[in-house]
Parts: structure tokens; C-alpha cells; sequence
């Protein structure tokens, strides 16, 4: 009897616990959409205010850039079809094909949807972005012939068009490489996009795999194929931006977890010859320090860090051989960039804008997965909640680019660097694959949405 006693009140204590466990996440996830409700709602009232008493600010969708026009039509039909697809075959997968299957439908789906998202204003659309007069393609016509390029590029800012002089010269030279290749068509320069993606997409896998195995890894896949931020990766560069940073910080946590010293030593080498290249096609990709610090924390070893400085630095010195100093270059774009629209843009709506912007741009079902994430349970070791590290990392990258005041609007473009790793939280919601199917929808559904009420510039 004392036994019974002793079991019936230790399964009291339990389920006790256990609703008022499940209270508490409930109470989380309602504090974090309320308050995100909030933001959002002031980012869109506010922002009238502004485009109609600013228009110097530019950005005429206020928080967005762009226009509102509502153009829901038969090219729509191509997205839902898509989605529809995916949303059922997907969570399927998950279950029952192994990992590489899984990513490799998972692209295949991203990529699909976010071309089938692009031609809703027609089949050009791909590429208008790309032939923009503030853009690069115009660029690559004034630039002077490749070996004078990177001695040039500072002194020949102005020359240029606002899109390239505020970035590194990393972009230009590829695509004058490109052009020298005879590859030089707006539309392989919009194929750079979906390379970006896939590699986005199989790199964040990789990495989750790597801190957490491969059934975490597995779920994290089909939450990236169906995003709304799929709107700008494939009209936009810094869908290729994000893949190779993506493609880094992988590397780094093969490195930082590999057994093999060879592997280490090539894959921490690789790691740094990309982070320091995606450091010259943006000066944002300074904010994916967090995540790689992330990575180094949770690694098992630290020796990788020294092949990757050599790769890292080998980058920077090849550049400043050629003419052009990462530091001098930051500056001068930093100069470009007060004079320009920032100086019309007031911080104080932007610090709330951005974070509206960025909420539904990742989804409203990733903001509230935030509310959910598990704690790491052994830091130091892989395997467990060790991912959970990569989206609270990348939610510190977006702070600090909020709070750096050189991200004032137009934040649905440049903060793609961080978006992906962002998503990959509702790994902590999606355990079920009703639950992953209704988070894929949701998602779909917000990008259909957003496309056929946006007029985007990207």
C-alpha cells in the first residue's frame, strides 16, 4: 500500500509538473506573438506616417521598399501548386528517406517555389532586379578592364552605381570574370541566386547535423524550402552572399567536430577562404561572426582555428596585393552611406521596423518557435539541443546589425545572410509531421500572400 502511495503521488508531482511546464511555454509563446503584434503594427502605422511626410526616406511600403498592389492572377496558381506539393510530400520524407533525399528535395522545393514566386509579375521578373540602373549589371559596364579593377575601385566609387559602391568588389570581379567567360547574361547572373540557395540550404543542414545528428537534421531541411523570405532570395545577390557565409560556417563545424586531422585541416583551410571572400561581397557578413562563434563553442576542438586563419588571411592578403583594403573599403562605404537615404531615415523607427520586417520575413511561426527552444544540454558536446545555438546566434546577429544603424530599412535583402539559421528554431515545433505539414503551410501561405500584395524592388 505504502508503495502505491508512493507511486500515485510521484505521477501527481509528475503530470504537475508537466502542466505547469506546458503552461509556462503557452504563456511564452503568447508574450512573444503579442509583443511582436505590437511591433509590427507600429512598424505599418508608423511607416504611413513616414512615406507620406518623408519621401526622401524611399521606401514607399513602409517598412518594406516597394509598393502595395494587390495582383493575385493565374501565375499565383504556379506557387500554390508548388507549395501544395511540398507540403505533402516534405513531412513525408522526413520520415522515411534518409538525410541526403530529404535536403535534396528540400532544394529542390526552395528553389522551385521561389522561381514560381518571382513570375507572378511576369517570366522577366527573374532578372529585373538584376538589369536595375542602382544595380550591379550597369556597374560591370563602367568598370574598368579586370587587372585595373581592384587598384581603381575606391577612387572610382562615385563612378559606380549605389548598389556596388556599397559593397566590396568581391561581386564586380566575379562577374567580370563572368563576362570574360562569355557568361555574360542577366539571367547567369540570376543563377548565382539558386546556387545560393542550394547551398544555404544543404549548409545549414550540414551544421545541424554536425552539433545534433542526423534526425535533427533531417526535420531542420523542409523548413527552408517554403519561407517567405523566398521573395528576395532569387531576385536578389545576396542570395549568393548567403550561401557562400552559409557554406563557411558548415566548414567550420565539420572542422570544429571532425575526427580526422586531414579532414580538420582542409575543411577548417576552405572554412576561411570563404568566410574572408564572403567578407568582400558584403561588409554585412561581419555579423555572421555570432554564428561562428557559436560553432566554436560548441566545437569539440579549437585546432581548426589555426588553418583557418591561414585560409582567412590569405584572402585579405591576395586583395590587398591587388589594390584594395577591406578596412579603407568599409570606410568609404560607410561615408557613402550617410550621405545617402540614411541621413533621411530616423533610427527610431527603424529599430522596430527592422525587427517587424525580419518577423515576417522568417514567418510568424519562427518568431513564435523562439519562445520554444530547448537549452543546449551539454554545451561543450555534440549531439542533443546542441543546434539551438545557430538560431539564438543568428537572432544576436540581427541585433547587433539593428543596433550598427547601417541597416535602415531594406532589411528583407541584406539580413538574408542570417534568415536561414533563424528558421531552422522551428525545429522545436515540428517533432510531428502534422505539425511540420501545418508549419510548411503557414509558411507557404504568408510568401503567396506577400508576393500577390507586394511590388517588391527585389
Amino acid at each position: 500500500m505504502l508503495a502505491q502511495s508512493l507511486v500515485r503521488s510521484w505521477t501527481a508531482m509528475k503530470l504537475g509538473r508537466t502542466t505547469s511546464t506546458s503552461g509556462r511555454r503557452r504563456w511564452a509563446v503568447a508574450s512573444v506573438l503579442v509583443t511582436f503584434a505590437a511591433i509590427t503594427a507600429y512598424a505599418f502605422v508608423a511607416g504611413i506616417h513616414l512615406d507620406d511626410t518623408n519621401t526622401d526616406a524611399k521606401l514607399g511600403a513602409a517598412p518594406f521598399v516597394g509598393r502595395w498592389h494587390w495582383r493575385f492572377g493565374r501565375r499565383s496558381a504556379i506557387a500554390i501548386g508548388v507549395a501544395f506539393i511540398g507540403v505533402i510530400v516534405l513531412p513525408w520524407l522526413v520520415n522515411r528517406a534518409r538525410l541526403w533525399l530529404t535536403v535534396a528535395a528540400s532544394t529542390f522545393f526552395a528553389i522551385l517555389f521561389g522561381w514560381s514566386l518571382a513570375i507572378v509579375d511576369g517570366w522577366s521578373s527573374v532578372i529585373a532586379p538584376i538589369i536595375d540602373p542602382t544595380e550591379y549589371w550597369v556597374g560591370v559596364k563602367r568598370a574598368r578592364p579586370f587587372h585595373y579593377f581592384l587598384s581603381s575601385y575606391l577612387d572610382r566609387a562615385l563612378y559606380y552605381t549605389v548598389h556596388v559602391r556599397g559593397h566590396p568588389p568581391g561581386m564586380m570581379l566575379l562577374l567580370i570574370g563572368m563576362k570574360y567567360e562569355h557568361l555574360h547574361s542577366p539571367w547567369a547572373a540570376a543563377g548565382l541566386s539558386f546556387v545560393g540557395i542550394a547551398s544555404t540550404i544543404v549548409s545549414v543542414v550540414v551544421t545541424v547535423n554536425r552539433l545534433s545528428g542526423p534526425d535533427v537534421a533531417r526535420r531542420a531541411a523542409p523548413l527552408l524550402a517554403f519561407v517567405p523570405f523566398a521573395l528576395w532570395q532569387v531576385t536578389s545577390a545576396d542570395a549568393f552572399y548567403c550561401g557562400v557565409g552559409a557554406s563557411a560556417i558548415a566548414l567550420a563545424s565539420v572542422a570544429a567536430t571532425s575526427k580526422s586531422q586531414t579532414a580538420m585541416i582542409i575543411s577548417a583551410l576552405i572554412s576561411g577562404l570563404l568566410a574572408a571572400l564572403a567578407l568582400h561581397l558584403t561588409y554585412g557578413a561581419t555579423t555572421l561572426l555570432t554564428i561562428g562563434l557559436a560553432v566554436v563553442i560548441v566545437g569539440s576542438n579549437r585546432r581548426w582555428l589555426v588553418p583557418f586563419v591561414i585560409g582567412f588571411g590569405s584572402v585579405f592578403l591576395m586583395f590587398r596585393a591587388g589594390g584594395f583594403w577591406w578596412p579603407d573599403g568599409f570606410r568609404a562605404t560607410r561615408g557613402h552611406y550617410w550621405a545617402g537615404s540614411a541621413k533621411f531615415r530616423p533610427a527610431w523607427y527603424f529599430f522596430g521596423a527592422n525587427l517587424a520586417v525580419l518577423g515576417l520575413a522568417i514567418g510568424v511561426p519562427t518568431v513564435a518557435s523562439f519562445a520554444m527552444l530547448p537549452r543546449p544540454s551539454r554545451i561543450r558536446a555534440v549531439g542533443g539541443s546542441q543546434w539551438v545555438v545557430l538560431p539564438i546566434a543568428a537572432a544576436l546577429a540581427a541585433v547587433v546589425a539593428n543596433l550598427s544603424q547601417m541597416s535602415k530599412g531594406e532589411v528583407e535583402r541584406i539580413w538574408l545572410l542570417f534568415m536561414p539559421w533563424l528558421v531552422i528554431a522551428g525545429i522545436s515545433l515540428t517533432k510531428r509531421t502534422r505539425s511540420l505539414r501545418l508549419w510548411l503551410a503557414l509558411q507557404a501561405t504568408a510568401a503567396i500572400v506577400l508576393q500577390a500584395a507586394l511590388v517588391s524592388k527585389w
